[in-house]
């Protein structure tokens, strides 16, 4: 592993990159808010019409993305990434010892975007620690009875769910001051143009997956404006495998 920015230096243990993040607590009234996505160098974060053959990025990658998950109280997660792989987004069992002796929930809180509320709820992603959904006034009123067998169900939108509100849930019901969030393409691009993003965690995979209706990393009906400005805060580069931290200028 090499640290390309801000300095250039040798990486022994690649897994250890964000190890030392030092994040704000919160921001304001509301959790501080980081997305982590891996895509191809053309941009698609599914292959084959939103079903992964394969992974995108490397096991360092997907190592990297739980110790990513230990730095946050919550990660929240779209209906559609969910149904495509309904496991629980956890740390393993040491790095839950470590939140557990730095005082944290030994998981974080899964929190799900779902309108439809059709999920897997015989899964192993509400089997494997505590998890919220935040859905809409408009959603089926039976739907949200049985879903609130498996998990807390927030109303936090008329038709569709609004990002400000649902932090402002998460914040003052659940105790969140940090969230990270893993897709999908749709919820990245609600929550970017309600301008409450904060850092992105970016891992450039070396492939080209070149499918036109693949998914890109944020994709929704407009234009966001203002376009949404990024400044590097670090890169790293190991087995020709990217790791960016873009942290989003106010």
């Amino acid at each position: 592993m090499e640290q390309l920015y801000p300095v250039r230096r040798s990486v022994a243990d690649p897994l250890s990159i964000y190890d030392d993040l030092q994040l704000p607590g919160e921001m304001e009234g509301r959790p501080f808010v980081a997305v982590n996505m891996v895509s191809t160098v053309d941009g698609k974060i599914t292959l084959n019409k939103k079903e992964r053959a394969e992974p995108i990025g490397s096991p360092v990658d997907r190592e990297l993305m739980k110790r990513i998950r230990f730095h946050f109280d919550a990660v929240l997660r779209g209906a559609e990434t969910v149904r495509a792989n309904p496991h629980f987004p956890g740390v393993p069992g040491p790095l839950a010892d470590r939140r557990e002796h730095a005082g944290k929930s030994r998981q974080p809180l899964g929190v799900i975007v779902s309108g439809s509320l059709d999920l897997p709820f015989e899964s192993p992603y509400f089997e494997a620690g505590p998890a919220v959904i935040l859905t809409t006034a408009s959603s089926d009123p039976e739907k949200r009875r049985l879903a609130g067998r498996y998990a807390r169900v927030e109303v936090a939108g008329e038709d569709a769910v609004d990002p400000r509100r649902a932090l402002d849930i998460l914040y003052r019901e659940y105790g969140v001051k940090r969230l990270l969030v893993e897709g999908g393409a749709a919820l990245n691009y609600s929550f970017a143009r309600s301008g409450a993003l904060d850092l992105l965690f970016w891992t450039l995979a070396p492939k080209i997956g070149g499918f036109g209706e693949d998914l890109t990393m944020v994709s929704g009906p407009a234009v966001i404006r203002p376009l949404p400005r990024l400044e590097l805060e670090s890169l790293y580069l190991h087995q020709d495998e990217l790791y960016f931290c873009w942290r989003f200028a106010r």
